[in-house]
């Protein structure tokens, strides 16, 4: 109990006291939502470190400024000067910390779909436009390995759930399914057993709802695996209490989280969790 007060403490004052035992496939991730009451505000979260978490995890929230009454979905104009604005600002801090930028391996997460209008501009088009850019700086090359993800919290109603000795129960954390045509479109299960378990109370604890992830290449060809594991690692992260896990790849979850803040009109310091 004392040990789980301390890490609870650690929590709240924006400390991490777990990170990934192994290497992440993309070194760096970016949540980016719209939320809020009215879907008024646009965020982004970097996760960087992850391919080498003993040199210490950065994550670093930023709102996204959006000079526009539409904001869902984000003018790529402003999505990509946000993007830039945030990755700048890393590169910044990293190279006063003596530590390399590393950009080669980013992992987008799209709270929702990439979405335009029409056939006139899409939020995707912002993410290649970034690509070129750090190119033409020397912070990428060619072999840079670039996904976006989006990802659906309702799944379209799917459910998934796993028999056990003729009873029905939620399913492990980390199982894939694809029940889809498209090889790059699958439900991933981030909540379930056993988190929240307790004998013969699972069957009634936790969630079996999966989220709903769709692939897409940016630069490179993503391999599908990689990709969703490096999701359920970072959602597996339990953060606050040590039988509970986030549903939400933490970068999107503190993406979700500030825009709602800022949609308070908090003055944002940090992010509560």
């Amino acid at each position: 109990r004392y040990n789980q007060c301390i890490l609870n403490m650690l929590v709240k004052n924006n400390w991490v006291p777990f990170v990934p035992n192994d290497p992440f496939q993309y070194n760096l991730h970016i949540g980016i939502d719209v939320g809020g009451k009215h879907n008024t505000k646009a965020m982004a979260c970097i996760a960087y470190g992850y391919a080498n978490s003993e040199s210490r995890l950065i994550f670093l929230p930023y709102e996204i400024p959006v000079q526009s009454q539409q904001v869902e979905p984000i003018p790529s104009p402003f999505l990509y000067e946000g993007l830039l604005n945030l990755l700048e600002q890393l590169y910044n801090e990293l190279k006063a910390a003596n530590r390399t930028p590393d950009f080669q391996k980013i992992l987008f997460l799209r709270d929702g779909e990439f979405r335009g209008v029409h056939n006139i501009w899409n939020e995707a088009e912002a993410l290649s436009r970034l690509y070129e850019t750090l190119k033409e700086r020397g912070w990428v090359d060619d072999k840079a390995l670039w996904t976006a993800v989006e990802v659906s919290k309702r799944s379209e109603n799917w459910r998934i759930l796993r028999p056990v000795e003729l009873m029905t129960r939620n399913p492990l954390i980390g199982q894939v399914v694809f029940p889809f045509e498209d090889d790059h479109k699958a439900l991933v299960c981030t909540t379930g057993s056993p988190y929240l378990s307790g004998g013969a109370q699972d069957i009634s604890q936790g969630t079996a709802e999966p989220l709903l992830l769709k692939i897409k290449d940016v630069q490179g060809i993503a391999n599908v695996d990689s990709v969703i594991k490096d999701i359920v690692w970072e959602a597996d992260i339990c953060f606050t209490k040590l039988d509970q896990g986030g549903a939400l790849p933490w970068s999107l979850h503190i993406a979700d989280t500030g825009a709602l803040q800022q949609s308070r009109a908090y003055i944002t310091t940090g992010v509560t969790v």
